[in-house]
């Protein structure tokens, strides 16, 4: 497929950043309105970017928030990663553990997804769920972002401290 010919695109990475600040204002300046943006954004990155068929969160959706038919088995590794420790601390604010649950679920899952388990480390590029002759099934083991390696390193340092869990050390 090819985003191009797609007007208003939307992509997960743009509500990540917006939750991100929004947590760190939030945790210092009480607002009603940025509440509920948060609130928006932590169902858009929870629900509708969350493709249940195969488990993944899509990284493009339409300006409607539907998939894409050429995009409905791809995953952006980092930004899924990243995204999810994000929602871990928006949870911590908001005191609701069922959203903290959710987040770690989902961010074992995307580590165990993109592990290198020949060499180490965490394939950064896209995922596809489904190859075909053009591209490959799972991740390009080739990039390894020094970025998502400090990403997943938080998020683990989060459950470790959080719950205790062995697989995160």
């Amino acid at each position: 497929g090819d985003l191009s010919t797609i007007t208003g695109v939307r992509t997960q990475g743009h509500s990540m950043v917006i939750i991100r600040l929004l947590t760190q204002l939030l945790r210092h300046h009480q607002n009603d309105e940025l509440e509920r943006l948060a609130a928006r954004h932590v169902e858009l990155l929870t629900v509708k970017y969350f493709n249940p068929e195969f488990g993944i969160v899509n990284e493009y959706l339409d300006h409607d928030y539907n998939r894409i038919g050429s995009f409905e088995d791809q995953m952006f590794t980092g930004h899924s990663i990243e995204t999810s420790w994000m929602l871990m601390d928006e949870a911590l604010r908001l005191g609701d553990r069922q959203l903290f649950e959710l987040a770690v679920s989902r961010f074992r899952r995307y580590l165990e997804m993109s592990w290198d388990y020949v060499y180490g480390g965490l394939g950064s590029g896209d995922f596809f769920v489904e190859g075909t002759d053009s591209r490959l099934q799972g991740t390009d083991y080739g990039v390894k972002t020094m970025w998502l390696q400090c990403e997943a390193m938080l998020g683990c340092l989060m459950v470790m401290e959080y719950t205790g869990a062995p697989w995160a050390a």
